[in-house]
């Protein structure tokens, strides 16, 4: 009931805040598979539906795996499949499973008509045995005694899993949020929903994802104002500064872009 309840929540948030009809843009079905396992600790998007575990197994609770923030992550994993395609490793890994916690969180603010202020920030808070969440996005690396998450560029290392990454975007979304006040869905969301749906691509890093929510921040909302003020405060804030791509950064991108796809397809 959890599952069915908290899927058709997903779906009508995707629909009156972001005109999406269903994960595809295009009215798929959406299926999910429950009870999956014994006492499975996970659930996930497999590229086709939803598949929930039950929890139990050690290091979440039983029957919260199905808790609307959970719902939406995994979601928007099929979201971000139909648009951006993020590669699962590295930088781009990192912001694939950001923009999962991004939008899970906007969808438990917009359920519960909570401002940026009124929200806890935590994605799966009280489903860990031990700790308060399984993340923290205002504070990456606090949410339970297993949380390694990092906030910090600095603090990034090749080959660091996506899990653990993509606690930078994380925080920078946070912090633009923050920075503006008001309702996340409202703002700094529609620029992150936007760089995902036409901008970022499989292999965007940090700094791309910074650069293209700082410009769509300036083309949706003013130029220099407080939108755009916010994300470039919110990236400042992870180590990355925002700045608008110029031409050849965008060349440079599609080069390194069609590169990959030529060594991916042994060309």
């Amino acid at each position: 009931d959890k599952c069915f309840n908290y899927t058709g929540s997903v779906y009508d948030f995707y629909r009156q805040i972001f005109s999406r009809n269903s994960l595809d843009g295009e009215g798929m079905v959406l299926h999910s598979s429950v009870n999956f396992d014994e006492t499975l600790d996970n659930a996930f998007w497999n590229g086709r539906q939803m598949t929930y575990g039950n929890g139990g197994g050690g290091s979440m609770k039983e029957g919260r795996l199905t808790d609307l923030v959970v719902v939406a992550h995994e979601l928007t994993h099929g979201v971000t499949q139909y648009e951006a395609n993020l590669a699962y490793s590295g930088q781009p890994g990192g912001l694939n499973e950001s923009m999962s916690d991004v939008f899970a969180i906007m969808c438990d603010q917009w359920i519960n008509k909570q401002t940026v202020n009124d929200s806890h920030w935590l994605i799966g808070k009280d489903i860990m045995v031990r700790g308060e969440a399984l993340r923290s996005m205002k504070n990456p690396g606090s949410a339970n005694p297993g949380d390694r998450q990092v906030s910090h560029v600095r603090d990034y290392r090749e080959g660091m899993g996506p899990h653990q990454c993509s606690g930078i975007p994380n925080k920078a979304f946070y912090t633009a949020c923050m920075k503006l006040g008001g309702n996340s869905y409202e703002s700094i969301g529609k620029i992150w929903y936007i760089a995902l749906k036409d901008r970022l691509s499989r292999y965007s890093q940090f700094q791309d994802a910074a650069n293209h929510t700082y410009t769509i921040a300036g083309e949706i909302f003013s130029e220099g104002g407080k939108e755009q003020k916010a994300v470039a405060s919110g990236w400042s804030e992870v180590g990355v500064e925002a700045t608008k791509p110029t031409m050849e950064d965008i060349i440079v991108e599609r080069k390194k872009l069609l590169s990959k796809i030529d060594a991916r397809l042994g060309r």
